[in-house]
């Protein structure tokens, strides 16, 4: 006569961990797989959308994000990869050679600075335009545009 099967439970979807991340536990620790790729993830905070499609596709889960917002990567846990990078819709990840030296985290936040001048100084310019062209400025008529 044939054994009987054990009976499997299966967990809700509640139970089981995030993006399918097998916990370390005391007897069998994590990982680390970041010390042999070859080129590193940095982002530009100030043009990220913090759509977190780079948590939801990296393999390794080592994006960190805090209060639904992208906060940086833990270099112990990245492989280079680059799929971060590729997911990402606005830009805002580049892969850099692993040699370069880049901020903690691999936030950019001197360029993100840069970014936000610069868009600044472009709405700047584009009302001293307007006023030059004698047309409206986008405050003038409600700030949408006049529709």
């Amino acid at each position: 006569m044939p054994k009987p099967k054990p009976e499997l439970k299966l967990e809700s979807y509640k139970e089981l961990p995030l993006g399918g991340v097998i916990p370390a536990t005391p007897d069998r620790p994590r990982k680390k797989t970041g010390d042999w790729r070859d080129q590193k993830p940095t982002y530009r905070e100030a043009i990220c959308v913090n759509c977190l499609l780079c948590w939801v596709r990296c393999p390794e889960v080592a994006i960190i994000t805090e209060g639904g917002r992208m906060r940086g990567f833990n270099y112990d846990y990245c492989k280079g990869c680059g799929i971060c990078a590729h997911t990402c819709p606005s830009g805002a990840i580049e892969m850099v050679p692993e040699e370069e030296e880049v901020p903690p985290f691999g936030r950019v936040e001197a360029e993100a600075e840069e970014v936000r001048a610069g868009a600044g100084a472009k709405a700047e310019a584009e009302t001293e335009a307007e006023a030059e062209a004698g047309t409206e400025t986008k405050e003038e008529r409600g700030g949408d545009g006049g529709q």
